[in-house]
């Protein structure tokens, strides 16, 4: 069998929330700003002062900071603070490891695959081929809701990398947009938008009511792809992805040797038998 199959791998849809912020660590001004305040000059105009920095500028620094879950404000005493976790990093020269700016939190729709139990991104279907051939669920519908949340990470950065390129650290070059040259022109992108720099993800958590679907209820989804299958000379079968041939290496091992095995031991199944109708065609 040397021909394209398409294959439809019943799957998940289901929504998470991915926190995200900055690629770099905090700025030398707004360490040398938590070291002040860690020191005891804890008040706004005080800080402004110090720093010889206007008093909205120096604002602007600690809200920052408070944002990125650095400082805590005494309202009645007018008087900002360090958090704890943040103090013992300091403490620790653990410096590098906080966060640089301002948390964004961004949904993300990601697959869950009910026949390997892969995590994915939503992938586009291979064009032609026919009907496919609808692959076993062997995993319940909602199963998602048992899959380890640090195991999504890496769909998830690979879901915005696809859909936003230029949004996330480190995300594939054939992934990101072609840089523009400066033209010089007057339309020429400038400001935040033009500053801003690739972001990490630092969390994901699961929404409890996806925008997709009813209330905590996953969209079915079918992703396809297509296959080749050849038989070996001690009558075992082989399959090769073909398409799509942008996806992860692991999930694309994953998917044959599933595949594999669905056929060779399950050969009187109907999967089985009508992927050998199809082939034959």
């Amino acid at each position: 069998m040397s021909r394209n199959i398409p294959i439809s791998i019943p799957s998940e849809r289901f929504n998470v929330d991915a926190v995200l912020c900055p690629g770099g660590s905090l700025s030398p001004i707004k360490r040398l700003v938590i070291r002040a305040i860690m020191a005891g000059e804890n008040d706004l105009d005080g800080l402004a002062s110090l720093f010889g920095l206007g008093r909205r500028i120096m604002l602007d620094l600690v809200l920052d900071l408070w944002r990125n879950d650095c400082l805590y404000l005494d309202i009645p005493n007018g008087t900002v603070h360090v958090v704890d976790s943040i103090r013992k990093k300091i403490d620790d020269g653990q410096a590098d490891e906080i966060g640089g700016a301002q948390r964004e939190t961004i949904s993300v729709s990601p697959v869950h695959d009910l026949f390997t139990g892969c995590v994915l991104p939503v992938l586009y279907a291979p064009m032609g081929g026919g009907n496919p051939i609808s692959a076993p669920p062997l995993k319940k519908l909602g199963s998602y809701r048992n899959l380890s949340l640090t195991k999504m990470n890496d769909v998830v950065e690979q879901a915005l990398a696809r859909k936003q390129p230029d949004l996330i650290q480190n995300a594939p070059s054939s992934f990101r947009r072609k840089a523009r040259k400066p033209s010089g022109k007057a339309d020429d992108k400038t400001g935040k938008d033009a500053q801003e720099k690739p972001r990490r993800i630092i969390g994901v958590a699961l929404r409890g009511a996806g925008e997709l679907a009813e209330t905590d209820r996953p969209q079915t989804w079918d992703t396809r792809i297509e296959i080749q299958a050849e038989k070996t000379e001690i009558g075992r079968f082989v399959v090769r992805v073909v398409q799509p041939d942008d996806i992860d290496g692991r999930i694309r091992r994953d998917w044959e040797e599933r595949l594999a095995r669905e056929i060779n031991d399950n050969p009187d199944s109907w999967f089985s038998r009508r992927l050998c109708e199809k082939a034959d065609e």
